[in-house]
């Protein structure tokens, strides 16, 4: 290969260093070998040709005769050409073989020239060997820097592709936390419903045991508490009562014998309501407990039972007790509706023996009111849990102040009873007083 070849390879080399194509060190370090080498033989070369200078000095300086020195090197040919005007000139051109031709003149000019020319060349090539040393080094040294960016390069890359994959991994425990807390708030929606349900239950209960059976603690829901019924049943006396009263009054009945047919109808709703209480339990205990008990619903066994039903009672089990109970506890949450029922029936059914007992030819509709009226609150009261009671004032007993209010005539001793006093239950306290006439 010409060195022209070698030097343009080398300058393709630095080239291809200085614009930072993307090879490997490894690469450029065997390149920068390769040429290295090559320059090492280039140099080997120009140290012969060097020697060859010199000998060919000592060779002419005993020629006299010859037209031109050439010199052959591996690559080129000076000459030295002796003009018309005596100058020496020289040139460089290929030739093909080792040729040494002097012109016809001075030896000893031909001869420094010849040196001049060659050592030029020889220097000039030295120079361009050591300057690509020098290249190559630094381009050794520029790609050895370069080898930690590289480097750097490929770990960063790795580490982007290892945060990449974490990035989706983290995006994929994310959301599967997400879809778990979102089955959690669904979950505590209906854990937090299914409490307020259970505690609102507890409050119930305990609200139903505290009440149950003890007068003493009201429960301001109910409409039908205790201290309502004795307020609804004050009004009757100072509105129905009075009514009627005055009606009858027109009718030149005694004031003695009105007030005892009005008293006489508060007892008479007393009774039938507390009979009706009775009789209504133990229906309902029959029905439910043959219900229960009992697969067999032939009419002829339902009839059987229905008239047996009072001597079961007389012997509870520990179900039928649980179930009086329960069928209490209905009567008292449906007073209110039943009540209608109740009282229609007492109007039509036990008033009647009241008109033919007190001989009313007409009996007033103010009357039929107050009775309707009376046996609605008799009712509600029956059906408490305990019962609220009625206390009446024995004619001829002490008159008890605490208990009843006079009516028209004050004294120590109860002369007729007018208006019942409330017990909140048999043997408590009161609740409204009663009146009574006093003597």
């Amino acid at each position: 290969m010409a060195v022209e070849q070698h030097f343009e390879s080398i300058a393709k080399l630095l080239q291809n260093i200085i614009t930072g194509r993307k090879e490997s060190t490894d690469y450029y370090k065997r390149l920068c070998e390769i040429e290295h080498m090559k320059l090492i033989e280039i140099k080997q070369k120009f140290d012969e040709n060097e020697k060859r200078i010199k000998s060919l000095e000592r060779k002419t300086e005993n020629m006299s005769t010859g037209e031109f020195v050439a010199v052959k090197t591996d690559s080129t040919t000076s000459t030295i050409h002796k003009t018309r005007d005596g100058e020496h000139v020289q040139e460089n051109k290929p030739v093909v073989a080792n040729i040494i031709q002097l012109e016809d003149g001075d030896d000893s000019i031909k001869s420094d020239v010849l040196k001049s020319s060659l050592s030029q060349e020889c220097d000039e090539l030295k120079r361009k060997v050591s300057d690509l040393e020098q290249q190559i080094q630094r381009s050794t040294k520029s790609a050895s820097k370069h080898e930690p960016d590289l480097v750097k390069e490929q770990q960063l890359k790795a580490d982007k592709d290892e945060l990449e994959k974490k990035l989706n991994r983290l995006a994929t425990i994310n959301m599967r936390l997400e879809e778990n807390l979102q089955r959690e708030k669904e979950e505590n929606i209906t854990r937090n419903r299914r409490i307020d349900e259970l505690t609102n239950r507890l409050s119930a209960l305990a609200a139903h045991q505290l009440t149950k059976d003890n007068p003493q603690i009201a429960d301001l829901s109910d409409q039908c508490r205790p201290t309502k019924l004795a307020e609804g049943f004050s009004q009757i006396y100072d509105n129905k009562w009075t009514d009627v009263f005055e009606i009858l009054a027109k009718k030149k009945i005694a004031e003695r014998d009105i007030v005892d047919m009005l008293t006489h109808t508060i007892k008479l709703a007393d009774i039938f309501c507390e009979k009706e209480k009775t009789e209504m339990t133990e229906r309902i205990l029959v029905y439910v407990t043959d219900e229960i008990k009992n697969s067999d619903r032939s009419a002829e066994k339902t009839r059987q039972q229905k008239s047996s039903h009072a001597s079961k009672l007389t012997d509870r089990t520990a179900t039928e007790l649980v179930a009086e109970r329960y069928a209490k506890d209905l009567m008292k949450a449906l007073a209110m509706e039943s009540s209608q029922t109740i009282a229609q029936i007492f109007r039509d059914g036990p008033m009647k023996e009241f008109e033919s007992k007190y001989k009313l030819k007409v009996k007033p509709a103010q009357l039929d009111t107050y009775a309707f009226e009376a046996a609605k609150l008799v009712w509600m009261m029956k059906v408490q849990q305990p019962p609220v009671e009625f206390l009446w004032a024995d004619p001829g007993s002490r008159f008890n102040k605490e208990t009843f209010k006079f009516y028209t005539k004050i004294g120590e001793i109860v002369d007729q009873c007018i208006w019942p006093a409330v017990l909140l239950h048999k043997g408590g306290p009161v609740m409204v007083r009663g009146i009574a006439q006093g003597k």
